[in-house]
């Protein structure tokens, strides 16, 4: 009989010390869970202020290019929309491969002397490169850290050259603080 409760007590214990160890691993799972949830919200008003940013900065593209702009200081071959194809050439980014493709739509304007053109993947305006027609060539730039949301620097340069009519070819290279990514271009209009 002694042994009986004993052993009663004794599984009474063991329960009772499993129980708090558990509360204690739920209550710390809780908190991460609490901490990731509130990561993602941050991500979330971080993503929804560069989307608005980003609008802006289109909206204001459309309406400066409704003006009439004089065309002599840009060749209006390069005006319009065109599917961009670029891959990769060489890269030392772990982000990053050889042989990696992109495609986006490219909407190149002429407006207040300089050449805009705005960059669509899946119908979303992702940046806006700015630059010069010189020497039978588009120069432009792009430099994330220029808007107030910029959290990497990131600075890409495209060169683009007429091939023919409707095609265009050049270079694109990503420069980043610990590495750097270089595409070939394509260019089809469309």
């Amino acid at each position: 009989m002694k042994k009986t409760v004993l052993f009663v007590l004794a599984s009474i214990f063991l329960l009772g010390c499993d129980s708090g160890e558990q509360k204690r691993k739920l209550t710390e799972r809780e908190q991460q869970l609490d901490v990731r949830e509130q990561t993602l919200l941050l991500k979330e008003k971080q993503l929804q202020l560069k989307e608005e940013e980003l609008q802006r900065t289109r909206q204001a593209i459309l309406d400066s290019s409704s003006a009439n702009d004089s065309m002599l200081i840009c060749n209006s071959g390069y005006l319009g929309v065109w599917g961009a194809k670029m891959t990769c050439t060489e890269t030392n980014c772990t982000t990053s491969a050889v042989g990696d493709t992109k495609v986006e739509l490219w909407d190149i304007k002429y407006a207040n002397g300089s050449v805009l053109v705005s960059a669509y993947t899946n119908n979303n305006l992702i940046r806006v490169y700015s630059g010069v027609y010189k020497n039978d060539m588009l120069e432009l730039d792009y430099n994330s850290d220029e808007g107030p949301h910029a959290t990497m620097p990131i600075t890409i340069r495209v060169r683009l050259w007429k091939v023919k009519d409707g095609v265009l070819k050049g270079t694109r290279e990503i420069l980043r603080n610990e590495c750097n990514i270089m595409y070939d271009m394509h260019l089809n209009k469309q």
